[in-house]
């Protein structure tokens, strides 16, 4: 059972996509578990794409191809993932080099856990037809958020309780700039994202503000050890349904890191 902790921190944006997704008639199966007690913290997309298509057997290892050839799709349980060879390997710590990708993505201020559940709300309406074309997109995974960098004489990013926050999807593999429909609300940017590398730290549990700190640190600490510049960041990123066991869920906390 969800804690109260969780459901108060969590809860409420959880509740209120869901709301809008059965208004709009998005959800489709009628045994879906309630979502009164459902909090955010393993992100929603997934629990949407199970009510969106027939689920298809996981996929526990990804393959990737040569560095100058294209990266092979990859998928996390029943979802497309971004592809991404591993550099290095530390225990739970990666670093990790991601070819060019797609990204929906929109801008949110408040808190970390109310912006994920607004952001995650504008971006649903989008891939589940409230686009030009009227057409849906597939899900995929994870559900990234990262503060939004403000432009001043040097870069600044917004954290802490309240700040910006850039909440993204990435868009399926196969499709591009040209292909995807235009959103109808103007917020959504959809932006061609080039290759970049990454260092991840992933983590199992409850993604609540503790964990996340603290994984954070463990990530800052390991970079500084192994003289690793840190860039834009910290991103955190949600791959499993919030009714997924906590010991079943991936989590990731994540950086740039120069190319």
């Amino acid at each position: 059972m969800i804690s109260d902790v969780e459901y108060r921190c969590h809860g409420a944006g959880s509740y209120a996509v869901f709301s809008r997704l059965a208004t709009l008639g998005w959800q489709r199966r009628q045994s879906a578990p309630p979502i009164q007690r459902v909090g955010l913290c393993g992100a929603l997309w997934p629990f949407v794409v199970l009510h969106h298509r027939r689920t298809r057997p996981t996929i526990l290892g990804q393959h990737f191809e040569r560095a100058d050839q294209a990266m092979a799709k990859t998928m996390y349980k029943s979802t497309e993932t971004p592809a991404f060879e591993v550099e290095r390997s530390d225990g739970p710590i990666q670093i990790r080099r991601y070819g060019p990708r797609i990204v929906a993505e929109v801008s949110v201020e408040g808190s970390r856990s109310a912006a994920i559940g607004v952001g995650f709300q504008i971006l649903a309406g989008f891939i589940f037809g409230g686009n030009q074309s009227k057409a849906k997109v597939a899900m995929t995974s994870p559900v990234a958020q990262r503060p939004q960098t403000i432009a001043m004489t040097s870069p600044v990013a917004q954290s802490g309780a309240d700040g910006a926050w850039i909440v993204q999807f990435t868009m399926p593999s196969d499709q591009t700039l040209e292909t995807l429909p235009r959103p109808n609300d103007a917020r959504i940017r959809l932006v061609a994202v080039p290759g970049i590398r990454q260092v991840a730290v992933q983590f199992s549990g409850l993604a609540g503000a503790e964990a996340l700190a603290r994984n954070e640190a463990i990530l800052r600490d390991w970079a500084k050890a192994n003289n690793v510049t840190l860039q834009g960041g910290p991103i955190c990123q949600f791959y499993d349904a919030p009714f997924t066991l906590p010991w079943n869920r991936r989590n990731e906390i994540a950086f740039d890191i120069a190319p």
